[in-house]
């Protein structure tokens, strides 16, 4: 039992050792590769420098021989006399060209120094460099030698294996950086994005994909069936049915595709779901609207039987004051007949005495 425990320490032992050797080659080999590369760097320097030199003295050599020139093309001091008819001009020299280098700050923003928030931008930065650690992927880190687009799309699929999608799509994103018309970046990068549910993402990354397949052969046929066939998707779930139909249609058209064929299913039973619902949605609009159109005819019916009563009433009114005023008119006519006829007889009586 102490052998066996014995032996396993001194596996575990070893197994260590190697790993400690391991990693200190690889780190031997990495320093020994930075070392070349800074070599080279620094020999492009020197190289570089050795050539400017040259041509600052190449300058300064040319700049003598200009001086030169002008004191040789000096005019002794003219002698004025009076028969002198024209007067001989030495032409101006050529100026000297000169070559101005005006440097720019690095901004990682499109807006100028002087209207940027310099704290809130770095804080920005960061965080944006922190996630795209945490996701595996930094464009930073990156070789000169490695960057390359082969490099980039084996690393963005070893991501997409692994299923860090995030990692993938920084991946890709960084190679559509170096290399823009490289058709996989933006087919990888949009099923990275339909993984995570970006799918206005999926949308724009396939359209991109779309133009530069041109012209269409059979070369790009299974390239351009998978585009349209995730925009297809991608604009379904977005909630374009009709667009996405179309689509998914188109694609299976280029390519059979099982994924692509479940999708239109579920697609055209969505669609005929939603028209339903427009249907039961505009049948409840009209109803409503007639119930209102009911309720405003009732109330106009209401409103003119108040109007004919409210006339009839006032009729009515009339109607009683104008006999009361022929009853008094009446009263009035017969007791000024009583007057007259009493004054009459009295007028009789008189003449009668006389």
């Amino acid at each position: 039992m102490f052998n066996l425990q014995k032996r396993s320490e001194d596996l575990a032992g070893k197994k260590s050792e190697l790993k400690r050797v391991a990693v200190q080659k690889q780190i031997e080999t990495d320093t020994s590769i930075r070392g070349k590369i800074e070599t080279i760097k620094k020999e492009e320097e020197k190289n570089a420098l050795g050539d400017l030199e040259e041509w600052r003295k190449s300058v300064e050599k040319y700049r003598a021989k200009q001086k030169s020139s002008k004191h040789l093309r000096k005019i002794p001091p003219k002698i004025r006399e009076e028969n002198v008819e024209a007067k001989i001009e030495e032409p101006a020299p050529l100026r000297a060209s000169r070559t101005l280098e005006v440097d720019f700050s690095v901004r990682e923003f499109p807006t100028p120094c002087r209207e940027s928030m310099l704290e809130e931008e770095n804080k920005w930065l960061t965080k944006q460099a922190e996630a795209r650690r945490s996701a595996g992927f930094v464009s930073e880190d990156i070789r000169p030698e490695e960057k390359n687009p082969q490099y980039i799309q084996a690393k963005g699929d070893e991501f997409m294996k692994n299923r860090n999608y995030l990692g993938a799509i920084s991946a890709y994103s960084y190679g559509i950086k170096i290399s823009k018309n490289f058709v996989d970046f933006y087919i990888r990068r949009a099923e990275a994005h339909m993984a995570v549910g970006n799918m206005n993402k999926v949308v724009r990354d396939c359209s991109s994909a779309m133009e530069l397949l041109v012209p269409p052969v059979p070369s790009n046929q299974r390239q351009r069936a998978l585009c349209t066939g995730r925009r297809g998707i991608a604009l379904c779930k977005l909630g374009m049915l009709r667009q996405g139909i179309d689509e998914l249609v188109f694609s299976l058209k280029l390519m059979p595709n099982a994924e692509f064929m479940e999708a239109l299913d579920h697609a055209r039973k969505d669609y005929e779901v939603q028209k339903n619902e427009e249907k039961k949605a505009e049948e409840k609009r009209r109803e409503e609207d007639g119930v209102q159109r009911e309720r405003e005819s009732e109330e106009e019916k209401a409103g003119r039987h108040k109007e004919t009563e409210n006339i009839g009433n006032g009729n009515g009114n009339n109607e009683r004051t104008q006999t009361k005023n022929g009853i008094a008119g009446k009263q009035k006519t017969e007791e000024q007949s009583n007057e007259e006829k009493k004054q009459g007889v009295t007028n009789q009586d008189v003449e009668e005495k006389s």
